[in-house]
C-alpha cells in the first residue's frame, strides 16, 4: 500500500491507460460490430436488389420466349394452311388419275386370278393323274405321299382363293 501511496499519479496514470485501452478496444468492436453490421445490410440490400434484377430478367426472358412461340406457331399454321392447300389440290388431282388407274388394275387382278385359277386346275389333274399312276406302282410309295401333299396343297389354295376374293367384273 505504500507503493501505492508513493506512486499515486504513476498508478493513476497506469489506471488511466487501462480504461482509456478498454474504452478504445470497446470502442473498437462495436464500430467492428456497427461495421459488419452496416456490411450485412449492404450485402442484404445487393442480395435483394439482385434478385429482383434476375426477376425481371426471367419475366423478360419469360415474355421474348412466349413471343417467339406465338410466332413459331403462327407460321406452323400458315405452313399448315398452305400444306393442306397443296395437298387438297393434289388429292383432287390424283383422283382422277386414281380412278382410271383403279379400273385397269382390277381389270388385272381379275384376269391375273382366272389364269392362276386355270394354272391350278391343271395342276391339280395332273397331280392326280401321277397319283392315280404312282397307286399302281409300289416302289413309289414315297412319291405318292409327296403327289397326294401337293394335292392337298393345291386344293387348299384353291378354296382359299375362291371364297378370299371372287372374280372380280368390270363394267365399262
Amino acid at each position: 500500500m505504500e507503493f501505492l501511496e508513493e506512486h499515486k499519479p504513476l498508478v493513476a496514470g497506469i489506471v488511466i491507460l487501462i480504461a482509456v485501452s478498454l474504452g478504445l478496444v470497446i470502442f473498437s468492436q462495436n464500430r467492428s460490430e456497427a461495421r459488419r453490421i452496416a456490411a450485412e445490410q449492404q450485402q442484404a440490400e445487393m442480395e435483394k436488389s439482385r434478385q429482383e434484377a434476375e426477376q425481371k430478367a426471367r419475366a423478360e426472358i419469360v415474355r421474348i420466349e412466349q413471343q417467339q412461340r406465338e410466332q413459331e406457331r403462327e407460321a406452323e399454321e400458315h405452313a399448315r394452311a398452305e400444306e393442306q392447300l397443296r395437298s387438297e389440290s393434289d388429292r383432287l388431282y390424283q383422283n382422277t388419275q386414281s380412278n382410271n388407274r383403279y379400273a385397269d388394275q382390277q381389270e388385272r387382278s381379275r384376269q391375273a386370278w382366272e389364269d392362276r385359277e386355270e394354272e391350278n386346275a391343271r395342276r391339280l389333274a395332273q397331280y392326280k393323274e401321277q397319283y392315280e399312276r404312282m397307286q399302281n406302282d409300289r416302289n413309289a410309295e414315297q412319291a405318292r405321299r409327296e403327289l397326294l401333299y401337293k394335292i392337298r396343297e393345291l386344293e387348299a389354295i384353291k378354296m382359299r382363293d375362291q371364297y378370299r376374293r371372287p372374280p372380280v367384273t368390270v363394267i365399262k
